[in-house]
């Protein structure tokens, strides 16, 4: 058995991608030895979401 591992650090930009990090993302890759944590980082105020293609020309 193998004790290799890695050991990785997502940084997101909001709750809705640390949430998908932690319970999607983490589960699977640790199956694998890769073990992930999600930091959120945002500017205070700042609100991200949905865009539409006219908003972001």
């Amino acid at each position: 058995m193998s004790s290799h591992y890695s050991e990785v650090v997502a940084i997101v930009e909001g709750k809705t991608e640390q949430i998908f990090v932690e319970r999607v993302l983490a589960p699977y890759l640790a199956e694998k030895n890769v073990f992930i944590q999600a930091t959120q980082v945002t500017k205070p105020g700042q609100k991200g979401g949905r865009c539409t293609f006219f908003s972001s020309k």
